[in-house]
């Protein structure tokens, strides 16, 4: 008897529209946050009921990290109704969490004090995981190259995978500006990776491979680049202080993001290679003569084309073959 008085209950509260909020997902900004970075969190709340939810109550949201109370966020300004059926953003307006390296869990809740009355109150709590990157781990190492007026960044997450965020005017003509993951090499070898995102700061921002003599802004170089609109060029430098010249890659334009790409040197030769599986190479997609000095730095480029804006690049299956 109790059982069918309950079922009821429910029944008549489905079809008197009742609001349903539950929280479908947590997003963060900045996108990337590197260690240190002020982390604002918006949660994604969705209406599942058959009515909409109160005007002039608090939709109060609370995102904790980690099950911590002192890092506590909460959203203290979402009075307008949520219609059944719909879903909206609400952003946290009161905290802000500083970033720390390593794995966390972002809980968030709405309406934990009950002020709204639901179908359901026990379908409010949400929980995902966010990944701040460590340090570069060896031989990998971050220089910024000229005089970019903010730092560039790079970390390293869990599952292999980097994320740079790249700074610099430009990579022409005789000067370059941009940030450089690299390590040291000697003689013939080749640089590697599966290239995964590239954020869009401008029309000729660059990322790519690159092998280079030094870290002076008018190096001689030699580098495979990519910019947003998807087009390939083997760059390179013949003399220091020397104007920049470029090759155009065969299939430039078809290869598309994540896309593994190669740059070999064997003596003075410079061969770059793309794959779709980092197993099958096939013939070169451009080569170039450039008569570079033994000793050399091998690694990952990224120009945003603004001294004063990060380009975020990620990538994974960074390799060195010497």
């Amino acid at each position: 008897m109790n059982s069918a008085k309950g079922n009821l209950k429910l029944n008549w509260l489905r079809f008197s529209g009742i609001p349903d909020l539950q929280i479908t997902d947590i997003t963060y900004s900045p996108v990337y946050p590197f260690k240190g970075f002020p982390v604002q969190f918006s949660a994604r709340v969705a209406n599942t009921g058959t009515g909409a939810s109160p005007s002039g109550v608090l939709h109060r949201i609370e995102i904790m990290i980690d099950g911590k109370k002192e890092s506590i966020m909460v959203s203290d300004k979402h009075y307008a109704p949520i219609a059944a059926g719909s879903t909206v953003t609400i952003k946290t307006d009161n905290g802000v969490w500083k970033a720390v390296e390593g794995k966390h869990k972002v809980s968030a809740e709405i309406d934990k004090s009950n002020s709204i009355k639901e179908l359901d109150k026990n379908n409010n709590s949400y929980n995902e995981d966010i990944e701040v990157p460590v340090a570069l781990p060896a031989p990998w190492k971050l220089n910024d190259i000229g005089a970019p007026t903010v730092k560039g960044m790079a970390g390293y997450y869990s599952g292999g995978r980097f994320v740079m965020a790249g700074v610099g005017s430009d990579m022409w003509n005789n000067s370059d500006e941009c940030s450089f993951v690299n390590a040291e090499v000697s003689g013939d070898a080749s640089i590697s990776a599966r290239f995964i995102s590239q954020e869009n700061t401008a029309g000729w921002a660059k990322t790519g491979l690159m092998f280079r003599e030094s870290l002076q802004d008018n190096s001689k170089l030699v580098m495979v680049i990519r910019n947003p609109g998807n087009h390939y060029e083997l760059q390179y430098r013949e003399e220091t202080d020397g104007n920049m010249k470029a090759i155009g890659l065969s299939g430039s334009g078809s290869f598309t993001l994540p896309r593994y790409t190669k740059l070999e040197r064997k003596g003075n030769t410079f061969n770059v290679y793309m794959s779709n599986d980092g197993k099958s190479w096939g013939v070169p997609a451009a080569s170039v003569e450039v008569a570079l000095k033994a000793d050399m730095m091998a690694g990952v480029v990224v120009n945003s084309q603004s001294s004063g804006l990060n380009c975020m690049v990620t990538f994974d299956n960074l390799k060195l073959d010497k």
